[in-house]
């Protein structure tokens, strides 16, 4: 049985919802029913990159995300790993349960380590980036893309990729893009320098050596070749690709269906499975490897790698007006000529730029699709080969600015006066935490700016303050003060070192009380926060003091070996990074006085001075001074 909302006064059906003031209105008697039934829950919409850092909203989105069989590239410490995304974000959401937070149907959790992935930034330069959180929402639908090359991915519709548009790198929606058009991927992945030599590019240069191929013939004739690896587990040659990766060499991936059939020998009956490879198609790029001694220049269509989307505002340029793509040598020509930076930046890059060729909708693999975030670059690497895909982007209750200030005043007379309507009405329907988040967020900003933090520690301040507020723990404590513990706790769990003092001094409140605040609001709230490590204090105060970077290094061996020596057990981490350096310093006839090194650590000299003996008895330092006899411990 349902019931017909009716006027309390005349008892007429006929009632308008006005949007604009959050009113249900009787349209005979013009009773306002009801108020306030504006929805108070996030927002959240992409626009497009030209408008995106003038404009945001808040909140999670629906269903940007990555199928669970998905591979990403991450860097953990010293180490290299290609994993499944899937198993990636249920790993890390089961083990920190108790930071687990929702936002509809989206489960996510910040990352307590720091773990990277690779990403590229507004200079189009690539190099690992670190993770903010990582996040997972049920999908039972995923589109699967297919470039020229082999490459792959599998995305929800609404996650994007990157295209390229007016000469710059834009995201797209996958349910937007068409066959044909152009799917941005890194060319090169970077690596640690010390594994540039990779085992296996070593066997395939051996080989090369005892190979036909490397005859003399092909110093007058340029050869077909193709160099490849066969497996039937596509892992093996994703990593392969990715080994490839790592020297900038560009490799096609393919599959192909190995029927039924029995072994000859043993009689055994082999069913029906699926082979992956690898191809290298480019004679360059297997002189490269040692496949060939030489080669002459390419004569017809050179090698994709080396090729960009044309530039059609510059077809004047070139012969064949209407061809695709150009040579990356020709478009930095180009824009050199016309000083047409967006050119260059896409030019030179190290990316590959490679068209659609399928496009299929098909069944996630586990019901659920996943993400991770990178704050500041919005991107990772994904999928087979390796793909750039868009990640989840918002900011995290930061408010909503659409536009700037200054677009006021180009509206006319009315409206402007509708805009202050709507502002007055804006701060009627507020309830007392959306007024109190206003101004405490705007505090929180002024404070962060103050402190010079990155914007990732800014918006998980802003979340610790948010759910704070909403938990009623700012009640009878300042809102200055929660606003600082909130960005201390960002600030540890970042490991971006900052300490009490620094705090105290750009909120205005006591450091006693920022500390009480900070311990307060961790404990209420599960968040678990490991001890500050003493390394990461070791670039802020050397730098202040004007430290070699040789200084720097020795002050971290220092530190490692007191912490070996279990030193550092009981003490300040501020305390005893700056006693390494006192110590380095000394150890490299780089002196400076315990009070400098004292005013800029925030701690007493006196400190200094008894960190500095423990280091200096116990390491047995003293043979290692340049000068000891001008130094005493």
């Amino acid at each position: 049985m349902t019931s017909t909302q009716k006027c309390p006064e005349c008892g007429s059906a006929k009632l308008i919802i006005h949007k604009d003031k959050g009113e249900i209105i009787c349209k005979d008697c013009g009773l306002v029913v009801e108020d306030r039934i504006i929805d108070h829950t996030q927002e959240w919409q992409e626009f497009d990159s030209d408008k995106s850092e003038k404009r945001r909203r808040t909140g999670a989105p629906a269903s940007y995300s990555v199928d669970a069989e998905e591979p990403i590239i991450i860097k953990q410490g010293n180490s290299i790993e290609i994993v499944k995304i899937g198993e990636f974000v249920d790993t890390h959401i089961q083990n920190n349960r108790y930071n687990l937070k929702k936002e509809g149907i989206v489960e996510y959790v910040p990352l307590p380590n720091k773990i990277e992935a690779v990403a590229f930034d507004k200079e189009n330069k690539i190099d690992f980036q670190t993770i903010g959180e990582v996040s997972r929402h049920p999908a039972k639908e995923v589109y699967e893309i297919i470039l020229e090359s082999g490459k792959r991915v599998k995305v929800t519709g609404n996650h994007s990729i990157f295209t390229v548009k007016n000469n710059r790198v834009v995201p797209i929606k996958v349910d937007e893009v068409t066959e044909g058009a152009f799917v941005v991927t890194p060319l090169k992945i970077p690596c640690f320098e010390q594994e540039q030599t990779l085992d296996l590019l070593d066997a395939f240069t051996t080989i090369a050596e005892e190979d036909n191929l490397n005859t003399e013939k092909y110093k007058t004739q340029r050869p077909d070749i193709a160099i490849t690896t066969t497996s039937v587990n596509s892992n093996l040659s994703n990593d392969v690709l990715a080994l490839y990766g790592t020297l900038g060499i560009h490799a096609h991936y393919g599959t192909e269906v190995v029927p039924e059939h029995m072994m000859m020998k043993t009689g055994q009956i082999i069913a029906k499975s699926f082979s992956t490879k690898t191809i290298i198609k480019n004679p360059d790029t297997a002189k490269r490897l040692g496949y060939l001694a030489s080669t002459t220049k390419p004569k017809g269509k050179p090698a994709i790698e080396t090729l960009i989307p044309a530039p059609i505002e510059y077809k004047t340029e070139w012969k064949s007006r209407n061809q695709l793509r150009i040579s990356k040598d020709v478009a930095i020509k180009i824009a050199q000529k016309y000083n047409d930076q967006d050119l260059l930046k896409l030019a030179t890059a190290d990316f590959t730029y490679l068209r659609v060729k399928k496009i299929t909708k098909c069944k996630s693999t586990n019901g659920y699709a996943y993400d991770i975030s990178v704050p500041g670059h919005e991107n990772f690497v994904g999928g087979i080969g390796g793909i750039f895909l868009h990640n989840t982007r918002y900011d995290q209750g930061l408010g909503t600015d659409i536009g700037q200030r200054g677009d006021l005043f180009q509206l006319e007379g009315k409206g402007m006066n509708k805009f202050f309507r709507l502002r007055k009405w804006q701060y009627r329907i507020s309830t007392a935490i959306e007024r109190n988040l206003k101004l405490a967020l705007a505090e929180l900003k002024r404070v962060a700016s103050y402190l010079k933090l990155p914007k990732s520690v800014e918006e998980e301040a802003a979340r610790v303050y948010t759910m704070a507020v909403q938990r009623g723990l700012v009640r009878g404590r300042s809102m200055e003060s929660v606003v600082a513990g909130a960005l201390y706790a960002a600030c540890r769990r970042h490991e971006v070192p900052r300490t009490l003092d620094e705090l105290s001094e750009a909120s205005g409140i006591d450091k006693k009380e920022v500390g009480r605040t900070y311990r307060f609001i961790t404990r209420e709230l599960g968040i678990r926060i490991l001890p500050s490590n003493p390394v990461d204090y070791i670039p802020r105060f050397a730098s202040a003091l004007k430290l070699s970077a040789e200084t720097q290094s020795k002050s971290v061996e220092i530190l490692e070996m007191a912490e070996n020596s279990e030193l550092t057990s009981g003490r300040g981490p501020t305390g005893i990074a700056a006693a390494s350096l006192y110590v380095a310093a000394l150890l490299n006839n780089e002196k400076r006085t315990q009070r400098e090194v004292a005013d800029i650590a925030g701690v007493t000299e006196v400190t200094i001075r008894n960190r500095y003996k423990e280091l200096f008895n116990k390491l047995k330092l003293k043979d290692k001074l340049k000068n000891p006899k001008k130094v005493t411990a």
